[in-house]
């Protein structure tokens, strides 16, 4: 089957319609899943033409999260998977990303058609913005899957101070088929709030390079010692050592 996803958030299923997925912070602190409902004429004796909708009054799912901040809907081959930056759980902010997978479980999903998120992968996080998945090349130019984590906050909400805002954001590197991870690189970013990866191209070359937005740091908000970062992605490389490493962001 093929997916397209217009914006993250928003996806189309193989039976061609629509999810708006929202995350939803305070007392529902949940993932609200909704089906677009395209317009129609309805039945004789109705008013004709109704207008096409997200219909709020039947969620196709609900994901219980923690304060989740960002999500990240994307494609991996013909699958389509949801990440959620949970970012606090009962004042903690050590607080894991969750990655879901769309698929069909008779028992555990109560949609018509049996198809909702069902969780794959868990990736320790701290207080967790953004997440970003992205795949570059790997060996033999097979695809490496990656998840980006962009950490905000170390600590207990009750005792915050500037200083636990220097806190890493970490790269993992997903295997989606036998569902695991490793973690590949931690950056030093600062209040991080925001995470993506994107691509330049000149005379038919290209290279990745990965953004962090950070937000505060020791001298505390929006100072003017707070920056933003981007980092550039170097693939296999050997060390003086002649050992080959993976590649990471420098």
């Amino acid at each position: 089957h093929e997916y397209s996803v217009y914006r993250s958030g928003v996806g189309m299923l193989p039976e061609k319609s629509l999810l708006l997925i929202v995350a939803n912070t305070g007392r529902l602190n949940a993932i609200s899943i909704f089906k677009w409902v395209p317009g129609s004429f309805r039945a004789p004796g109705d008013k004709g033409w109704v207008d096409g909708k997200f219909d709020d009054m039947q969620d196709v799912q609900s994901i219980p999260a923690n304060q989740a901040q960002n999500l990240d809907l994307y494609h991996v081959g013909p699958d389509l998977y949801l990440a959620v930056a949970n970012s606090r759980e009962d004042g903690s902010y050590r607080t894991p990303v969750i990655i879901y997978k769309w698929t069909r479980d008779t028992i555990q999903c109560s949609s018509a058609d049996k198809m909702c998120f069902r969780p794959q992968v868990s990736l320790p996080a701290v207080g967790a913005r953004s997440v970003t998945a992205f795949s570059l090349p790997g060996p033999g130019g097979l695809p490496r899957y990656f998840l980006g984590v962009a950490n905000h906050l170390e600590g207990e909400r009750t005792t915050e101070i500037s200083a636990h805002y220097v806190v890493d954001t970490y790269i993992y590197e997903i295997d989606y088929e036998s569902r695991t991870f490793s973690f590949l690189q931690a950056l030093q970013s600062y209040g991080a709030s925001k995470i993506t990866v994107f691509e330049r191209c000149e005379n038919m070359i290209c290279e990745s390079f990965l953004a962090i937005s950070n937000q505060r740091d020791t001298c505390g908000p929006y100072s003017d010692t707070t920056k933003s970062q981007i980092f550039k992605w170097t693939s296999i490389s050997e060390t003086n050592c002649a050992q080959v490493t993976n590649g990471k962001f420098h």
